[in-house]
């Protein structure tokens, strides 16, 4: 499955990268590799301080997902620091059991991610 686009990134002020993952279902592992691929590209060409990954849309993920997110944290650091936010319910109890949220700070909302609260 190819999409012409998985995310959209835009710079911020103050720093601050939000992106956004527009498709619903990031489970197939060359969907979940395009995501990082592309996210990687942006973080090379921009500069801020935190990347902000807003997962708003995704209603199905695997835990390569997860995995996903934990090889863009130690690819951005020490350039930067990756926040994700609007996780769904279900998505957000995974990411806990999973322990992530002591390694990669979750917020509820873009707003409470943009603020770091």
């Amino acid at each position: 499955m190819k999409l012409t686009s998985s995310r959209i990134c835009r710079p911020l002020a103050e720093n601050v990268a939000l992106c956004e993952i527009l498709t619903t279902r990031v489970a197939d592992p060359l969907l979940i590799r395009q995501v990082e691929q592309e996210l990687l590209k942006f973080a090379e060409k921009e500069t801020f301080k935190y990347m902000l990954l807003d997962c708003g849309r995704v209603k199905e993920y695997s835990s390569m997902f997860f995995s996903m997110l934990l090889r863009l944290k130690k690819a951005l650091e020490p350039k930067a620091t990756l926040r994700v936010c609007s996780m769904s319910k279900e998505m957000s109890k995974g990411f806990k059991a999973c322990k992530l949220d002591s390694i990669i700070p979750c917020y509820e909302t873009v707003q409470d991610g943009l603020a770091g609260r």
